[in-house]
């Protein structure tokens, strides 16, 4: 309003005839904007606009487009080609096709675009915002801080849901179209649809934290995609190299990728895949998510803010 009132008056003085060397560059200026007059939306309004408008700009970029069609053939196409082999092989029992497994697995094939779309989207929308310092743009009233990461959160879960969990569904209905089994049998296997969506959203949540905390700490893009690559591959590569040398499970603890792993083959039927219990992974992805909670706040409250 001050910034308003003090161009307002160098027009004014302008038209009165007074001398004011900035005076006709302060009308020009002024008759650029107009004071706003609509309904003030509230908080959450705000927020929701601002997810619902970032995601529709980041999920039309070129290079998302092309990266996610690649996702999706990568991860479904393989998949459905072996259950059409299988039905046209085995001609009798073809509920013994299908296997609870396939959906967890499927995540597993797609840890690459994961850890691609992590890195690529983070530090799309955060360092590069904080590197010319557009950020400061979102940190007004009625935005806080706190809005500001949840939108950066938001907006990176959906794209990652997107590139995950909504394939992943698909699977799922295609595989069972294809069987063609019987309703009572299709509606028994529903609750996979379950954890398809719960597992999904460990693996979107856990992995958008850790990209956002390292994307805003720096504010160079080459090193925040660096540094989550690097970080996202390497734990997982270290685990395995500790691991088979010294032989002990314990060491995928490192690797939140493995606890991950850990954590959702419960919730497919599936055996665990490492010698330690679950919710010993389960507190070490807690623990990363604290992390990254943590640098989140820290960085955010260093921008500096003239309001």
């Amino acid at each position: 309003m001050d910034g308003e009132q003090g161009v307002l008056g160098g027009a004014e003085t302008h038209r009165n005839g007074d001398e004011n060397p900035s005076a006709a560059g302060g009308a020009a200026l002024f008759r650029e904007f107009r004071e706003y007059r609509g309904e003030m939306k509230e908080r959450w309004e705000v927020i929701y606009s601002a997810i619902t408008m970032e995601f529709r700009r980041t999920i039309k970029n070129k290079w998302v487009i092309i990266m996610m069609i690649f996702a999706w053939l990568w991860g479904i196409l393989p998949s459905i080609a072996m259950t059409l082999i299988l039905i046209t092989t085995r001609r009798t029992d073809r509920a013994s096709i299908f296997d609870a497994g396939t959906f967890f697995e499927f995540y597993s094939f797609m840890f690459f675009f994961i850890v691609l779309f992590t890195g690529y989207i983070a530090a799309r929308n955060v360092t590069a915002q904080k590197a010319d310092r557009s950020i400061t743009l979102y940190l007004c009233r009625p935005i806080t801080k706190i809005d500001y990461l949840l939108i950066k959160f938001s907006v990176l879960a959906l794209i990652l849901a997107t590139v995950t969990i909504l394939p992943d569904i698909l699977l799922f209905l295609i595989t069972l179209g294809l069987l063609k089994m019987s309703f009572m049998w299709n509606i028994e296997h529903l609750w996979i649809i379950g954890s398809i969506l719960l597992y999904g959203a460990i693996i979107v949540s856990v992995y958008a934290l850790m990209g956002l905390a390292i994307a805003i700490s720096t504010k160079k893009m080459p090193w925040a995609i660096a540094g989550i690559y690097i970080f996202l591959f390497l734990t997982v590569g270290l685990a395995f190299t500790m691991r088979i040398i010294l032989d002990s499970d314990y060491l995928i603890l490192i690797s939140p990728w493995d606890n991950l792993t850990q954590v959702g083959a419960p919730l497919f039927g599936q055996r665990l895949p490492y010698s330690l219990p679950w919710p010993l992974s389960f507190a070490v992805l807690a623990g990363f998510v604290g992390v990254s909670i943590a640098l989140l706040v820290y960085n955010i409250n260093r921008v500096e803010v003239v309001g």
